[in-house]
């Protein structure tokens, strides 16, 4: 028997939004600083942030996802999908 758990609200939607886009900007941050110091060549930066970006954007979300009460259920990420979509639609239309 499933518990019913309450729809996270906006501020949910605010933290994850938010804890995205630190978590982000925190890995580009650190691999920026690490080519910058010369521990890393500008090569391998580029391939980092190309390799480790997704996976940091990835992990992030599981974490911040369970950790706010998301349902993990596909059928509910289709639908945040579905509403990104719409939204950018919305967005370039109205540009």
């Amino acid at each position: 028997m499933r518990t019913s758990n309450p729809t996270p609200g906006p501020d949910a939607d605010a933290a994850f939004t938010f804890g995205l886009a630190t978590a982000v900007a925190l890995a580009a941050l650190a691999i920026v600083l690490a080519v910058r110091s010369g521990s890393v060549t500008l090569l391998s930066g580029v391939v980092l942030i190309m390799a480790v970006l997704p996976a940091v954007f990835i992990v992030t979300s599981c974490v911040l996802a369970v950790w706010l009460g998301y349902d993990p259920d596909v059928v509910d990420a289709y639908r945040l999908t579905q509403s990104l979509h719409e939204q950018a639609e919305e967005e370039s239309s109205s540009t």
